[in-house]
């Protein structure tokens, strides 16, 4: 290309060349300015959202201060973290989330990157007003009747989340998804009563009788009937304790599996016992639910017989217990 420029040129080659180094170079800063206000932006922000990830697996989330007045969970944009706000701005639009989603796959009107993108809209939207410091009241609302509008993330899609975490899996700039949408139940449960009707009867269930199915708790030890398993409450010497869970306790499928893994127990020789009509729901699904306040309820009365007994080590057949109980109880001590 060199004896053709220099045809055309000629003399001015050397100004043609300062002249074609300026045009790329002005060209490129000034694309570095308008990053920041287009959909390229997660270029500069995907790196810090990488470098600042969670390098353990995102299970649960922050606990809640209940007081009177307060608004819990985020119903705004200026509620969530500014790890959360990072995550928005980082979104590479790549699907992989949505490819891996259940309820996307299946027809439900979750699509976790809508959700994030939603999120970046609603941010850059109230940027102006959150820079000058206005109160929330005066911001663009995150959560809407719909998905219609963009900016604003529709209750059926915020409900319809399994919280399996696969979209946080198959991220690669190591989104959060699932702990935003658990926020913005919170808020929904906790601030508006506005839920799925099949949570009505769920929610009264845990909470009066500490179990799903509204069953009496006398009968959480139905299925050791003839098994003769040792109590907690009359020695406390057992090295394990066995976390039944609601599901072992009253579901008849269930109850099978934990009695083959009672007898597998006793023939390893292993030292548990289990605390009866005393242990409570573990409260998993509450807390994904954004259920919080009977969530920490459950916790805290759990937590208390585990230092009552001087429980150090567990032993949980259920995947939901096991989980929680692992993750979610190191906040309670």
């Amino acid at each position: 290309a060199a004896p053709v420029m220099a045809a055309v040129f000629g003399d001015g080659l050397h100004g043609a060349t300062r002249f074609f180094w300026w045009l790329h170079a002005l060209i490129f800063l000034g694309f570095l300015n308008y990053l920041p206000r287009s959909k390229h932006m997660h270029i500069l922000t995907a790196i810090p959202n990488c470098f600042c990830r969670s390098f353990e697996p995102v299970a649960t989330v922050p606990r809640e201060e209940f007081t009177v007045g307060k608004v819990y969970g985020v119903p705004t944009v200026d509620k969530f973290t500014w790890k959360d706000l990072l995550d928005f701005t980082s979104c590479t639009e790549c699907g992989r989330c949505n490819a891996n989603c259940p309820a996307t796959q299946s027809g439900k009107t979750l699509n976790p990157r809508f959700v994030i993108q939603d999120g970046k809209h609603n941010l850059v939207a109230n940027g102006k007003m959150l820079l000058s410091g206005r109160v929330a009241e005066t911001l663009e609302p995150l959560i809407g009747e719909s998905d219609d509008k963009v900016g604003t993330v529709g209750e059926e899609s915020i409900w319809a989340c399994t919280t399996c975490g696969a979209c946080m899996a198959n991220c690669p700039v190591f989104i959060e998804h699932v702990p935003k949408i658990v926020q913005m139940r919170r808020h929904l449960t906790e601030n508006r009563a506005k839920f799925p009707e099949e949570l009505r009867g769920f929610y009264e269930s845990i909470e009066q009788r500490s179990n799903p199915w509204g069953i009496i708790p006398q009968d959480r030890t139905k299925w050791a009937k003839g098994l003769d398993l040792p109590l907690l409450a009359a020695d406390d010497s057992a090295e394990y304790l066995f976390f039944v869970g609601c599901a072992g306790s009253f579901d008849s499928r269930n109850r099978k599996a934990v009695i083959a893994l009672v007898k597998a127990l006793r023939a390893a020789g292993v030292s548990f016992g289990i605390m009866g009509v005393e242990e409570n729901c573990c409260g998993d699904s509450l807390r994904r639910l954004g259920n919080e306040f009977i969530f920490e309820t459950l916790a805290a009365a759990n937590v208390n017989l585990f230092k009552k007994y001087n429980v150090k080590k567990i032993l949980t057949y259920c995947p939901h217990c096991y989980s929680t109980l692992k993750n979610d109880y190191r906040q309670f001590g």
